[in-house]
Formats: structure tokens, sequence, C-alpha cells
């Protein structure tokens, strides 16, 4: 039997990079999936349709504006709706912004925090009814190695995922007697849209400092996901894996 076989997941930020990743990885274990992106488009539904087809799974469309309250309540409602519990809560969604401080503006900083850190928050809050349901369920945030090492121009992304990460520990605490494990998972570079974006000095330099001289693929960061979701990690709560490549 696969491992997510009549689980159903929640995943945001699903329509590209490790997202995008993390819901085929899931389907194909025979998951049900609540997908959460901030665009609906013609592709990504075809694309649901076929991993429906294929892999014999449900999967519901939810859109959803990581960094607007209204559009967060709106489909935590949307959630509810569905009358199913939720297994898996994956917060995966974010920004990135790598100003030095003296380039950066308030409402970058703003911006980054909403969609970051208050947006998951919410979302976990919103949802510990339906996964104290599944009686054994299990939050897993997507943080960053740039919450954890403190280099230039991450002020802004970085204290975000450092919040991210001290929430994690925090909730883990919390959230441990309705029996919901809360852990993180701190990637360095992977190969997406957003690593893109950062510095090409910089970028050369994490690559040089990492034993393994390369970004992680989005597969393989799924792949982590998968285990960290899964029974075989029923023990782990309140930790921070770190998925650097031996940086």
């Amino acid at each position: 039997m696969k491992r997510y076989t009549e689980k159903n997941v929640v995943i945001t930020g699903c329509n590209r990079g490790i997202g995008k990743a993390m819901v085929e990885a899931f389907a194909k274990e025979g998951a049900n999936i609540i997908a959460c992106t901030r665009k609906l488009t013609p592709e990504i539904e075809a694309w649901y349709e076929e991993l429906r087809r294929e892999h014999g799974v449900e999967i519901h469309a939810v859109q959803v504006e990581m960094g607007d309250k209204e559009s967060i309540n709106a489909a935590i409602k949307a959630i509810f709706g569905l009358r199913i519990p939720v297994h898996v809560l994956i917060n995966n969604a974010g920004i990135a912004h790598f100003d030095g401080l003296m380039k950066m503006q308030y409402e970058t900083l703003e911006e980054t925090f909403r969609v970051n850190y208050y947006g998951p928050l919410m979302l976990i809050k919103g949802l510990v009814m339906p996964m104290m349901k599944a009686n054994g369920a299990c939050v897993i945030n997507m943080a960053s190695v740039a919450g954890m090492d403190g280099t230039a121009g991450n002020c802004a992304y970085g204290a975000s995922k450092a919040a991210l990460i001290l929430a994690t520990k925090t909730l883990s605490k919390e959230l441990a007697k309705p029996k919901i494990r809360v852990n993180a998972i701190a990637p360095s570079i992977v190969e997406t849209e957003m690593s893109a974006t950062i510095d090409s000095a910089i970028r050369e330099e994490q690559l040089a400092n990492t034993a393994i001289s390369r970004p992680a693929s989005t597969e393989e960061i799924a792949r982590v996901v998968l285990f960290l979701a899964s029974e075989e990690a029923s023990y782990i709560n309140g930790q921070i894996l770190r998925v650097d490549g031996g940086m």
C-alpha cells in the first residue's frame, strides 16, 4: 500500500518549484491533496486533472494569497467545507527579498513577514480542528538555512524564516496534546525560480561552501518532506532539519 492512501494533505505554493514537486510526490504516494495557490491557471488545473487520473487521488484547488488575512480566512473556510480531516499541512509558499539594510524598504519587510510568517501561522491556527480529527497530524514549515545562518542581505527573508523556525519549536509544544507534530525543513539553495533571484556572487559563494557543490533539486526536498510527514517520523517533533548538501 502507498504511504499516504486515504490521507489528506494541504500544501501551499503549489504552482511551481518545491510546492509543485511535493504535489506530485504525495499524489504518487496516494494522498488526496488540497492544493493552495495564488493563481489557478488553465495549465495548473489541467495538471491537477492529469494527476487525478494517473494516481486515482482527489486534488482540491484552493486559491489563496498568503499575505492577505481575508484570503487566508476564505481558504480556511473552503477547507472546512470539504468536511475532511487534515493529516498533513505543509506551509511552503513564500517570497524572497535579499536587499541589504540601506536598500530595504519598509513595505518590502512588511510583505515578506506577511507571506513568510504571519500567513503560515494563521493557516496553522485555522486548521487545528480538522488536524485534530486526523488523530495524529503534522505540520511541516518550509524554513531556510537563511533563518539560521546570518549572511549579508538577509534582514527580511532570513529574519522571516528565523521567526518561522521559532514558531515551529513553540507550536511543537503547544500542539503536542492534540497530537499534532510540528517540524520544519531548512534547505539551502534549491534549483527554483526563487533561487534565481539571488545575487550571482552570493549564490556562487554559497555553492562553494557546500560539500556536494550543487543546488538541491525540488524532488530531493520533496522526498525529505515525504519522510518527515510519515509514520516513520512519528517521534520527530519540534525539529529543524537542515537539507543543505553539507554547507
